[in-house]
């Protein structure tokens, strides 16, 4: 155990516990304002994009996908996997900020990792049959993420990193227990047929309630933070030094003339 724990440095470790303190300081502060709001369209954003991967994976084709102003979204779909693709919204936006987190406390390069993810998002918004409002929320993040890695420094892009990062992976923890086990969202009454939310079409389409799923879905979602959290808290390897012993110097013996005679 003393192995274990020795792997942890406790400036390492203070200085990501401050970093994650902060973040989620900023995330709790502004949860129900506006300040948030585009890191909130690009949680939704990748939340869909989730169930967009998953069924191209599966081997389905994306027939619709879209982003809405409420922060809400919606991907049409043929074929592919339903409980792949269903579950890969929630579990997928968990793992895309569990990677971003990642990324953020391991590697020195901010500023080229949130151009790379802005340049993604642009290029993911073009591929995908994305339109109207949903293709602006693409580009202009983009483009946010593209400026802020152009002239924004290093400590600010990994400051945006984290707590993007740490409302990906714990937004989701939110919305399904505030949004189906405590309160349960209404049906629409003028569609009571219709699913509202993935726990509902896992529960129509495999059984066991939607509070079920959504308790199955939080516990996949944590053991991932844990993970990653101790990914990132541990203090970084160092390379072993190989020590080499200096050749020790040979006296040759020379002899003189006299001896010689």
């Amino acid at each position: 155990m003393r192995g274990w724990f020795s792997k942890f440095s406790t400036n390492y470790l203070l200085r990501e516990l401050t970093l994650f303190s902060l973040a989620l300081l900023v995330i709790y502060f502004s949860w129900y304002g506006n300040t948030l709001y585009p890191i909130r369209i690009f949680a939704v954003f990748f939340h869909e994009a989730s169930h967009a991967f998953a069924t191209i994976f599966t081997g389905g084709s994306v027939l619709e996908f879209v982003v809405n102003p409420n922060i809400s979204g919606h991907v049409q779909v043929r074929g592919g996997n339903r409980a792949i693709i269903t579950s890969a919204g929630y579990i997928g936006t968990t793992l895309w900020g569990c990677l971003f987190y990642i990324l953020a406390a391991k590697f020195r390069f901010d500023r080229w990792i949130v151009g790379i993810i802005g340049l993604s998002v642009g290029i993911l918004t073009i591929y995908f049959p994305a339109g109207g409002i949903t293709l602006f929320f693409g580009i202009g993040l983009a483009f946010i993420l593209l400026f802020l890695a152009r002239f924004a420094s290093d400590f600010w892009c990994d400051i945006i990193l984290r707590v993007t990062a740490l409302l990906l992976m714990i937004r989701p923890i939110f919305s399904l227990y505030f949004g189906i086990i405590r309160f349960r969202l209404p049906r629409d009454i003028t569609q009571p047929l219709k699913p509202i939310s993935d726990a509902h079409i896992m529960s129509r389409a495999f059984g066991g309630t939607p509070s079920f799923w959504a308790w199955v879905w939080i516990a996949i979602i944590c053991v991932a933070i844990v993970l990653t959290l101790i990914i990132c808290w541990r203090r970084p390897s160092r390379k072993k030094s190989v020590s080499v012993k200096p050749r020790k110097k040979i006296k040759r013996k020379t002899k003189s003339l006299g001896d010689m005679l």
